[in-house]
């Protein structure tokens, strides 16, 4: 009972922010196909302008962190579950065909997981007071590489992804996302290893492996891509 009065209050005390990314996420609806990344981008902007003025807006940071991943959880959890509804409803009714099944986009799997740990870590970083400022250490590189993210996102809506732009961004963001990713948050975490709980520890790990995951597969998608024509240039031949 103490949990879910726990979890209730917090929620109405983050209600204004929650209230904040939600409208972002409806508006953005109207200009792109996923307004999430308007959220990611709003959410990473802020939080870098908090704590480049000073690492003690931290305390103004994680509600406004909390905030995000909750609404983008919810967010990932509804795109998740929609085709399941849909396909059920269908099988019940006979109306499901072979080809008219909804695809689950199991990708979203890994973004909840994601953002729940993040959400402990935030959590735990609220109560663990003596690793506050080591934690915001590590957490504003790990913000500023999302940015590499972002900013590729946004090029490969208006250019395509074979586009020699968008084809130099991707590079870009392989070096910046990875050296950030797998060098800066590498030795950052061996810098504070001593002083994590065994949970965080754990976190770390997780957050760490997928931050290798994740340049892995945009190297994969630079040699996919580098090796592609646009389909103008090909014309143009």
């Amino acid at each position: 009972m103490n949990v879910v009065s726990t979890i209730t209050n917090r929620v109405t005390r983050l209600s204004p922010l929650l209230f904040i990314y939600s409208l972002l996420y409806y508006k953005g609806l109207s200009f792109t196909k996923n307004p999430s990344y308007i959220n990611s981008f709003v959410h990473t902007i802020v939080l870098l302008s908090w704590l480049s003025l000073s690492y003690d807006n931290i305390k103004y940071v994680i509600p406004w962190s909390q905030s995000y991943y909750i609404v983008d959880s919810m967010v990932s959890a509804y795109v998740l579950t929609k085709p399941l509804l849909l396909n059920g409803y269908n099988t019940i009714t006979n109306k499901l065909r072979k080809s008219d099944r909804h695809i689950v986009p199991t990708g979203h799997i890994g973004f909840m997981l994601h953002h729940f740990v993040v959400l402990y870590l935030l959590h735990t970083i609220q109560i663990r007071s003596h690793i506050l400022m080591p934690f915001t250490t590590v957490y504003y590189p790990i913000e500023c590489s999302n940015l590499f993210l972002q900013i590729s996102y946004f090029m490969f809506q208006k250019y395509g992804t074979l586009h020699p732009i968008s084809k130099t961004m991707l590079g870009i963001e392989i070096m910046g996302y990875g050296y950030i990713r797998l060098v800066t948050l590498l030795k950052l975490l061996l810098q504070y290893w001593s002083i994590l709980p065994f949970s965080l520890r754990l976190c770390a790990v997780f957050i760490y492996s997928l931050g290798v995951f994740w340049t892995s597969k945009l190297c994969l998608q630079f040699k996919k891509n580098i090796c592609k024509k646009n389909i103008k240039d090909i014309k143009k031949e």
